[in-house]
């Protein structure tokens, strides 16, 4: 998982050109033209007439001969394009002494693919952490703008469950979290511990009917 999520987290460099552009600039292809959206007299992404009768979606005919990227690949692209999650814990407290405990934490992939947070002496589920570093992690895609999909049983998620360790503060974690949460000042506060989770299970949905 550590070096799937690095693959894929550092396959693009920030702020690379669209593939088509790039490949342009390289003298690979040429500037799109009309004549390249029109196939057999169609435009755009129609699905041929002889198709629609045996396939059931434009995307199935698009899809045709196409490699399908596996969950783990799906996973990592997630982990590497969220900012938060649901960090569960198991409860110190002696009035629920080991029931689940939820929190929202800030999240980022890590120089080696790792995933981690930053969390304050002071919260409750570090405090859980330190006596059962037993926990799950909930990443879910983003959700759209208003007018797009509604449901949010409809986005990708990944829970992620195993344990949360406390690890060095290097520059490099402290470099990828700061990237990815601007304004998290307080990874220079000495409270403040840099944690890395050690996975042992993940469990990915990719939206309706896809797990």
């Amino acid at each position: 998982m550590r070096a799937l999520c690095a693959t894929v987290s550092g396959s693009l460099p920030p702020g690379a050109p669209p593939l088509a552009a790039a490949r342009c600039a390289a003298g690979d292809a040429k500037a799109p033209s009309d004549e390249l959206r029109k196939v057999d007299n169609r435009q755009g992404h129609q699905v041929p007439k002889e198709l629609q009768s045996t396939r059931g979606s434009a995307v199935e005919y698009l899809e045709t001969g196409a490699p399908r990227p596996t969950h783990a690949e799906k996973v990592a692209t997630l982990l590497a394009g969220q900012r938060h999650a649901m960090l569960s814990t198991l409860s110190r407290d002696a009035r629920v002494d080991g029931h689940p405990f939820g929190s929202l934490v800030n999240i980022a992939v890590g120089p080696d693919g790792e995933l981690m947070t930053f969390l304050s002496k002071l919260a409750e589920h570090r405090q859980n952490l330190e006596r059962d570093g037993r926990c799950s992690l909930l990443v879910t895609e983003g959700q759209g703008s208003a007018g797009e999909r509604t449901d949010p049983l409809s986005y990708a998620r990944a829970t992620l469950v195993g344990r949360l360790e406390l690890a060095e503060k290097t520059a490099g974690r402290r470099e990828k979290f700061l990237g990815r949460h601007p304004r998290a000042y307080y990874v220079d506060f000495d409270d403040f511990g840099c944690f890395v989770l050690k996975p042992e299970a993940v469990r990915y949905i990719g939206g309706f009917g896809e797990m």
